[in-house]
């Protein structure tokens, strides 16, 4: 329980240093919780009896000669085996899941990610078939290594409760940076977190005119070619609390923005949900800002990030605009973008809610990378009295992505933990199997094998539960994560994965060294004399 609490406190205080400034606040604190806490205790209390029962249970049946000597429990025969039947009951589920989920019959997150689940089982209960089977099989074994790999179903039990602790951090690790953001967001297609727009800006004071057009241009006194090959779209705003990642606490009262209809039109971004009950409407879910809600709440969309992690609502759900009374109803949640800190309203409901609010003071421009310096040179300048200001949609959907990726590195923590842990274990069960193989190992070194030859074996027995771990662990997250890696157009930050999954076999090789540093201090001749 102390361990836990100062693991969670050294996260807090990674937060407020190391990340603070992507996080964006230092104003984090630790809050521990006794019944948790407790609850978590007892847990693991509960799963040491557990293991410990299921042990003794299985030592009931042996010979008190057998237990004073060590031996192993009796060989299982292959066709007893139930792991077999049981890997194969699991990925027929999987594969269940996986097809009701292509087929849209099921939701694809959930679908995928439980395929992946089974998966990972359906991997493990082969592992303990295939280990167990091997234990009995008299065929030939080839090399040093092939002698570690069938050291390996000495004690399968064992050997496949460490691939599982591999297994399960390696899955943790791949499914969750898997949704790191490998590199500079895509600004240019209409479809992506930016719309196609390359710059944003915000005003002050309102504008009343139109600058896309050449009665706004001479009213704003704007050159007549400063935005010459540029698209402007409008946007009503009441300023409110940021609803992004941004901001650590939960708004009552965000921002709001009303786009023109000439915006909902253009059928820019990509939308992750919608109510859309026509064919028309699912094509372009901007329209269903236009459409009437029941119980008189006005419809909004929100990007699906903030309104599940940050206002903590779904589609279809209702909120109370703070100090308003007005109720918003969630028609739409955009895939996450450059909308994170703000909900979007139709035009008519906002001036029909907010008449005060007059004026324009939200912009998206559309330019070239080319033009973009001229145009917010011009547009700063020349408006410089209303307080307009531009900046580029990149820099804001960085920032959003750091903030995403910061989180992400406190949860990868956790499974960099299990893999530890995992290692460790390896190199306890390493040991375990070496001290109750000694007779053998030193029948080994007897005839004539080296210190050297014996190390080789030790080694490949840890490496081949490692890797199986490793493989199974990420095999299964990249099925649980299938449609997370759809919408990103298969994208995967592979150098950061493969730099993680190397560290750990890095790390497996040297508990294997210390292993190895350990069976070399075994008493060769009192272990002979021993049999």
């Amino acid at each position: 329980m102390a361990g836990a609490a100062l693991y969670a406190r050294l996260m807090i205080l990674g937060l407020r240093t190391l990340w603070a400034d992507a996080v964006g606040t230092r104003s984090l604190d630790l809050q521990v919780s006794p019944g948790p806490l407790a609850l978590g205790a007892l847990g693991g209390v509960a799963a040491a009896l557990l293991a410990i029962a299921l042990t003794l249970r299985g030592l009931r049946g042996r010979s008190p000669r057998g237990l004073l000597a060590g031996a192993p429990e009796e060989w299982v025969p292959p066709a007893r085996v139930g792991g077999r039947g049981a890997a194969m009951a699991l990925a027929g589920g999987a594969a269940l899941l996986l097809g009701t989920s292509a087929a849209g019959r099921f939701s694809a997150t959930a679908g995928f990610f439980g395929a992946g689940s089974l998966l990972l089982a359906a991997s493990l209960a082969a592992a303990w078939a295939w280990l167990a089977g091997r234990r009995g099989a008299g065929d030939a074994v080839h090399g040093l290594a092939g002698l570690g790999f069938r050291s390996a179903s000495y004690r399968p039990g064992r050997s496949v409760v460490c691939v599982a602790l591999v297994a399960f951090a390696a899955f943790v690790i791949v499914a969750v940076g898997a949704f790191r953001h490998p590199g500079a967001p895509d600004v240019a297609a209409r479809d992506s977190e930016s719309g196609g727009y390359r710059l944003f800006a915000r005003s002050l004071l309102p504008l009343h005119h139109d600058p896309a057009t050449p009665e706004g241009r001479t009213a704003l006194d704007l050159p007549e070619d400063a935005l010459e090959g540029v698209r402007l779209s409008r946007f009503r705003m009441r300023a409110g609390q940021d609803a992004s990642c941004l901001n650590p606490y939960r708004p009552d009262s965000p921002t709001l923005l009303a786009p023109s209809p000439a915006f909902r039109d253009e059928a820019r971004f990509a939308f992750q949900s919608s109510l859309a009950a026509t064919p028309e409407d699912a094509a372009n879910p901007w329209r269903l800002l236009d459409r009437d809600s029941p119980g008189g709440a006005i419809p909004v969309i929100a990007d699906a990030g903030s309104l599940e992690y940050v206002l903590h609502k779904a589609v279809g759900d209702t909120m109370t605009l703070g100090g308003t009374g007005v109720r918003l109803r969630f028609v739409a949640a955009l895939r996450p973008g450059l909308f994170q800190g703000e909900l979007l309203m139709g035009e008519r409901d906002f001036l029909k809610a907010f008449p005060e609010e007059e004026g324009f003071r939200f912009f998206l421009i559309e330019a070239s990378a080319e033009r973009a310096p001229a145009v917010t040179e011009a547009l700063e300048s020349r408006l410089a009295d209303f307080g307009f200001d531009v900046s580029d949609t990149a820099s804001r959907l960085a920032a959003y992505h750091r903030v995403e990726d910061t989180y992400i590195s406190t949860f990868q923590t956790l499974g960099g933990l299990g893999l530890l842990l995992g290692t460790v274990g390896l190199g306890t069960v390493l040991l375990r199997n070496a001290f109750e193989q000694r007779k053998e190992l030193a029948l080994l070194r007897a005839v004539g094998y080296r210190e050297r030859d014996v190390s080789t074996m030790v080694v490949a027995e840890n490496l081949f539960l490692l890797l199986l771990g490793l493989g199974a662990g990420t095999v299964s997250a990249l099925v649980a994560i299938g449609p997370a890696l759809r919408e990103r157009g298969g994208q995967l930050p592979l150098l950061a994965l493969a730099a993680l999954l190397l560290a750990v076999v890095l790390t497996g090789l040297a508990v294997s060294r210390l292993a190895v540093a350990a069976i070399q201090r075994l008493p060769v001749l009192a272990s002979l004399r021993s049999e």
